[in-house]
């Protein structure tokens, strides 16, 4: 399912004058969010919803459609932006071995800024694949010095970096909801 196709779907039930089944797709759209994603799905159709003006913006389906995503969006916005004070960082590892435990324990500690993780590849392959699957706050590269080589991983503020831009992006779609019906 991808935005344009909420449009088209809302915009034709719309256009078919059956709001009772125009209730029921909202309603299938809300209740299934890991098929329908609001911010990959929902919020930019209900974005291009309000922006193609009536009269499918301003059908009773839509306009609960686009409050659901301004109170997705608003409950974001108001979540605290700060950046982080030391070098802790979020330490949830998905993998439990005791290499992925080593990044836990490093991500967690709040005056190591570098882990210097000395392994075999099929180890260092292991805890890269970690870090990229869990999207951990770190950034590493192989020290080809020695045997074995070390993964060197430097702390970052990925994360925050993502919830900035995130914030960034929710505040134009909010303005984009929230601007008057087919402008």
């Amino acid at each position: 399912m991808t935005p344009a196709l909420v449009v088209v779907l809302l915009s034709a039930l719309c256009h078919l004058g059956v709001g009772p089944l125009g209730e029921q797709a909202v309603d299938h759209l809300l209740n299934w969010p890991e098929r329908f994603a609001v911010d990959a799905i929902l919020v930019p159709a209900a974005c291009l919803l309000t922006e193609q003006g009536w009269p499918a913006s301003d059908w009773p389906p839509t306009r609960r459609l686009r409050a659901h995503c301004l109170d997705h969006l608003a409950r974001r916005i108001a979540e605290p932006l700060v950046a982080p004070a030391d070098f802790a960082r979020p330490s949830r590892v998905d993998c439990s071995c005791a290499h992925c435990r080593e990044l836990s324990l490093f991500l967690a500690d709040p005056e190591r800024s570098v882990w210097v993780f000395k392994a075999a590849q099929q180890h260092r392959s292991h805890v890269k694949y970690s870090i990229r699957r869990d999207q951990c706050d770190v950034s590493h590269e192989t020290e080809r010095r020695g045997s074995p080589h070390a993964l060197v991983c430097t702390k970052s503020q990925a994360s925050f970096e993502r919830r900035v831009a995130q914030r960034q992006k929710d505040l134009e779609d909010q303005a984009r909801l929230l601007q008057p019906l087919g402008q």
